[in-house]
């Protein structure tokens, strides 16, 4: 961020200013308070002082010791209204425009299997997702999971990454009925 921070507040307090330090460059420290004011995930508020100027950030994921990746909702890049919840560790409140993000790098081609961790509200399933993964492009549908805190693994397919830098980009390509699903992850496991 190059724009200087004016003002941190809690959504939930407004009037109620947060500390904050940007005395480290490329560094903003907020001081929140021990007990949220609710009991739900609290949303800091940041006020700029002009325009709001920042660099483009893109993470990249790099595999675990055993090649596979681990693609997490707190990693993603999104778009539309979806929201993450960090008491859950999970990308929630999909429709029918909303997508996740992520970059990684590979040491060398490779194929992997495709896995995604995920849950539904009760009688929400059967939206279509696609991901993209590289060149490849697999598509399912949301499976019943018996309710929100009901995670399990669906497993897509295998898709071809190649060497250097891919885009994995997940995607529900229709409406559903009120909320598609909650993404807590999507896994890249090598396949021989």
């Amino acid at each position: 961020m190059h724009s200087p921070v004016r003002s941190a507040t809690l959504l939930a307090e407004p009037d109620r200013p947060l500390e904050v330090d940007s005395s480290e460059p490329g560094t903003l420290r907020i001081r929140v308070p021990t007990h949220p004011p609710t009991p739900h995930a609290a949303v800091i508020k940041l006020a700029y002082e002009g325009p709001l100027k920042a660099d483009r950030f893109e993470p990249t994921i790099r595999p675990a010791a055993d090649g596979s990746f681990d693609l997490s909702g707190s990693r993603a890049r999104t778009t539309g209204a979806l929201l993450y919840v960090v008491s859950e560790d999970a990308i929630q409140y999909w429709t029918g425009k909303d997508s996740a993000e992520w970059t990684v790098e590979t040491g060398g081609p490779g194929d992997y299997s495709l896995e995604l961790v995920l849950s539904c509200d009760a009688g929400q399933h059967g939206t279509p997702i696609e991901v993209k993964a590289g060149a490849s492009t697999l598509t399912g549908t949301v499976p019943d999971t018996g309710g929100r805190p009901n995670y399990r693994t669906l497993r897509l397919g295998r898709a071809t990454l190649p060497a250097g830098r891919a885009t994995v980009r997940l995607a529900t390509t229709a409406d559903p009925p009120g909320t598609a699903m909650n993404l807590r992850r999507v896994r890249l496991v090598p396949v021989p």
